[in-house]
């Protein structure tokens, strides 16, 4: 009896302490699933955060490249607009040049005709040199127009049909009109 009993005990209490580490030993596996889980999340979200961040900075890198570029361009199209104002104020000068020129052969060619002191000159040889020269129309006929250029500002340029050297259109040159040669016109 009380031996049965005590054996009956010890081994009850053998099986309950068995019973106990089974389910201990259980849940520490279940735990380390749970953690080993848990550090693959860890490492999947560090090498997802270090390719974000790796193409955050190629993109970035991009940017800097593009925004180079842009200036660049930026730089090339302020530098052809300003060459282009250069040009289209040259033209208008050569066009006033040749206006006083062309004013200027007009009046050779006035006096010629009316032979005014002109004693020892070939008069039909003269006149054929005068003739022979180019009239302002057929020497400047380019207007350098450009649209893209345009569009990024041009300076300097007037109302009308090209670039005014002076702010209230005045020519301080020869007075317009060949009035500076043989007599004022």
């Amino acid at each position: 009896g009380v031996g049965d009993e005590g054996q009956s005990a010890d081994q009850q209490l053998q099986i309950g302490l068995q019973l106990i580490q089974q389910s201990y030993s259980r849940r520490v596996e279940e735990l380390s699933r749970e953690v080993e889980h848990w550090k693959r999340v860890a490492q999947h979200h560090k090498q997802t955060e270090g390719q974000t961040r790796e193409e955050l900075q190629k993109a970035n890198n991009r940017t800097q490249e593009m925004q180079r570029q842009l200036n660049e361009k930026n730089q090339e199209v302020a530098s052809l607009a300003e060459a282009r104002n250069v040009a289209l104020n040259q033209i208008a000068t050569l066009k006033k040049h040749a206006a006083q020129l062309q004013s200027f052969k007009k009046n050779i060619s006035n006096m010629l005709q009316a032979d005014t002191g002109l004693e020892g000159l070939n008069t039909v040889n003269v006149q054929g040199m005068l003739d022979t020269l180019p009239t302002m129309d057929s020497t400047f006929s380019s207007t350098l127009t450009s649209p893209a250029i345009d569009a990024f500002g041009a300076r300097g340029t007037g109302t009308g049909g090209g670039p005014t050297p002076y702010f209230n259109g005045s020519d301080p040159g020869f007075g317009g009109g060949g009035s500076g040669y043989a007599g004022g016109g």
